[in-house]
């Protein structure tokens, strides 16, 4: 834009210029071509004209020139504006590039603005509603020395609450979880038998004793399931220490959310060997995966609660209560098709790819229960050994799954227990030698999904054991302690059947199973927390209703 003084003094320049102009031609000229002074005037009045014109165009870029600057002092403040909303959308689109602090994705996470540092937070809740029929009369063997006399029970339990604290530290170099759980496990406090202590077994034996467990405000304390922390040596290996599960069979291997039916079946929960302390080695490839840990033992759940033939119990026990002197825990698994998460779960929605999976494991350990004593020698020397096996293989569909597992048991048990009964009290904990012991159980699971939320399925197990075990005679124990059908395990045939109602997936899930035995139910193959008493009768009729929430 041009300067208005310099417009100003161009006109007047043009303007003198012509009045010289114009003086020397006329001086110049002859007197009688002069002009006239009506031509001078003539003249005068267009420059003044003119004049006047280039006065009006100065005063008009004057104006012009404020109104620029008006435009400029705007066009600054808008200027501004735009700066710092373009420096506000830089900064949402420099948040959505880097890591998320918080938020949720299979649980609730925070983490470190360069993702080095994580931690999740998950919660399980499972209501159950569970009946059980016995057919014909109860003839009293449900529980030692108090008569079952309800046909028919029922009622509502939680079976399990859980929290679960999971993370990485150092980019992800080290993992850690920590889980814990409440339940409705019963607290045995006997008072009043003779010794204080929570949890004795003495020798008259209490209400709890007698299978009536104590719950009420006495139960559901926390009970810490797993507790470890892994180190990634590599890609492909690792290192874990602390409290977990062991590398057995893979039904328990499977998180408790993701089961089939309201809960794991019988043969792994009665062959399987739980959680333990120790160490493990993990080797993870594209199709092969292989842990080996060494511990403090399984969980001996083979005789039930009441009959230990291995007497291990290792979670959560301290180092001066170890039973097991040794004990090594191996499993191999190949995967032929599918991916590996898609085997977290037994059920294989819709849309799934084919998968198949099989695996092996086996485990080893020798020791002898802590403070047992043999009730005929008088000495604790013998130890027990237990050889344990499992395979199974399972088959993903996408719509449907078939699974299948078979175990083998081998226990020598030199130290053999009767629970709950203590003639020599606090540190006699009687032993028998109960010979050697081969218990056999499969499962065969199939399911297929008849809708995108509803899946059917069916499940059959059997369990069959070498007994008679040599466990001493009832005239040896008060009150008759020790009843026939712990020497004679018998079998186990159990066909269940329901259906899951998958409102979102795992994390909202309605479970409904039904159950009938082919033959009389031992102490040996019993379960209450499974929902099955112990009856010399065939034919009983098992109704469980489970909702779960898993956030």
């Amino acid at each position: 834009m041009s300067d208005p003084r310099t417009v100003f003094r161009t006109a007047l320049g043009c303007t003198l210029g012509t009045l010289l102009a114009a003086s020397p031609a006329t001086l110049a000229a002859d007197d009688e071509a002069a002009m006239s002074l009506q031509e001078m005037a003539k003249r005068l009045r267009e420059l003044e004209t003119a004049n006047d014109s280039l006065r009006q165009e100065v005063r008009d870029l004057k104006a012009q020139d404020g109104v620029d600057w008006l435009n400029d002092e705007r066009a600054t403040q808008i200027r501004g504006i735009v700066t710092d909303v373009l420096a506000d959308a830089e900064s949402r689109t420099s948040f959505q590039q880097a890591p998320v602090t918080a938020g949720y994705k299979n649980g609730f996470f925070i983490a470190s603005a360069d993702g080095a540092f994580t931690m999740k937070l998950q919660g399980l809740m499972q209501t159950r509603f569970v009946w059980d029929h016995l057919s014909g009369d109860p003839n009293g063997i449900s529980y030692p020395n108090a008569p079952d006399s309800k046909q028919s029970r029922y009622g509502w339990e939680i079976p399990t609450a859980q929290l679960t604290l999971s993370g990485t530290l150092w980019d992800q170099t080290f993992e850690y979880m920590i889980r814990g759980g409440y339940s409705n496990d019963p607290t045995v406090t006997l008072e009043d038998q003779g010794y204080g202590g929570s949890g004795s077994r003495i020798a008259t034996p209490s209400l709890s004793e007698q299978g009536i467990a104590l719950y009420g405000s006495g139960s559901g304390t926390l009970r810490l399931y797993e507790a470890w922390a892994r180190a990634n040596l590599s890609q492909d290996w690792a290192f874990r220490v602390g409290q977990f599960r062991l590398p057995f069979d893979r039904e328990f291997l499977v998180y408790d959310a993701y089961t089939m039916l309201a809960s794991r079946s019988l043969i792994s929960t009665k062959l399987g060997v739980g959680f333990s302390q120790g160490v493990e080695l993990e080797y993870y490839g594209d199709s092969l995966r292989w842990k080996v840990a060494y511990s403090d033992g399984g969980t001996d759940s083979i005789g039930g609660s009441n009959l230990a033939l291995v007497g291990t119990s290792p979670i959560n026990t301290p180092w001066y209560q170890t039973q097991a002197d040794w004990a090594i825990t191996s499993r191999l698994e190949y995967k032929v098709n599918g991916l590996w998460e898609d085997f977290r779960q037994f059920t294989s929605p819709r849309g799934e790819d084919y998968g198949l999976l099989v695996g092996a494991a086996v485990h080893y350990q020798q020791g002898k229960p802590w403070y047992s004593q043999d009730i005929v020698t008088g000495t604790g020397d013998d130890y027990n050994n237990w050889l344990n096996v499992t395979a199974d293989v399972t088959a993903n569909f996408g719509g449907a799954s078939l699974f299948a597992s078979v175990y083998w048991s081998n226990i020598s048990s030199g130290a053999a227990q009767v629970l709950q009964y203590s003639p020599g009290g606090f540190g006699a904990q009687p032993s028998y030698y109960a010979s050697s012991t081969n218990v056999f159980g499969f499962l065969v699971q199939g399911a297929m999904y008849v809708s995108d939320e509803i899946e059917l399925f069916a499940q059959f197990e059997y369990g069959t054991s070498s007994g008679p075990f040599n466990l001493p005679n009832t005239s040896l124990q008060p009150q008759g302690f020790a009843p026939a059908n712990f020497n004679e395990p018998g079998d186990l045939s159990l066909l269940t059947f329901g259906f899951n109602w998958y409102f979102h997936g795992q994390n909202a899930k309605w479970t409904t199973d039904f159950g009938i035995t082919f033959n009389s139910v031992s102490y040996f193959w019993s379960d209450l927390g499974y929902g099955l008493r112990a009856t010399d009768k065939s034919n009983q009729f098992l109704l469980r209703t489970q909702w779960q929430l898993f956030f």
